[in-house]
C-alpha cells in the first residue's frame, strides 16, 4: 500500500502540448485511509 509521506518516481505520460515526457519524483500527500481505496492517491510533483 502507498503511504503518506512516501516518494516515488512515476511516469506521467501521455503528455499533452508542451509538457515534458519523463519520470518525475512525487510525494504522497493523501491520508492513508484514502490511499487504501483502489486508484485513489493524491501526490505532489517535486
Amino acid at each position: 500500500m502507498v503511504k503518506r509521506g512516501e516518494s516515488y518516481f512515476i511516469n506521467l505520460s501521455p503528455t499533452q502540448g508542451r509538457e515534458q515526457a519523463s519520470y518525475y519524483l512525487v510525494l504522497v500527500v493523501s491520508a492513508d485511509a484514502i490511499n487504501r481505496q483502489p486508484s485513489v492517491v493524491t501526490v505532489v510533483v517535486w
